[in-house]
């Protein structure tokens, strides 16, 4: 799957400005989304052969209910796993201020979402 847009994208965006603040690195190279931007994907398949490609964008809401339900989800990835470690005594901080980011996005009722481009092509 391709990450699609980011300010839709909740559920893998909500962290970033806390990523900041904590001075965490930023998780890699390029953005996750990197793909989903303006065509590239589309161009890619189109560019190595593929022939009526056609892309739109998913979103999924997230089956997560609570600011805890969020802090869980990310506790059971390796990478966050990585992250909270690398907070040390920062960790509780760090989790406090994502949870109640989490709260505050659903009480606004806003679910946390997960945006995906998805491509159909033939080859």
């Amino acid at each position: 799957s391709i990450w699609g847009r980011p300010e839709v994208s909740t559920l893998h965006t909500l962290a970033k400005p806390l990523m900041q603040e904590f001075n965490l690195p930023p998780p890699g190279q390029r953005s996750l989304f990197h793909l989903s931007e303006g065509d590239r994907a589309v161009n890619i398949l189109k560019e190595v052969g593929f022939k009526n490609v056609l892309s739109w964008y998913a979103t999924i809401p997230a089956a997560i209910f609570s600011g805890e339900d969020y802090i869980k989800s990310l506790e059971a990835t390796t990478a966050w796993q990585q992250i909270f470690a690398s907070l040390g005594e920062s960790v509780e901080a760090f989790k406090d201020k994502l949870k109640d980011r989490c709260d505050q996005e659903l009480q606004n009722g806003q679910p946390l979402c997960f945006d995906t481009l998805v491509v159909r092509a033939m080859k």
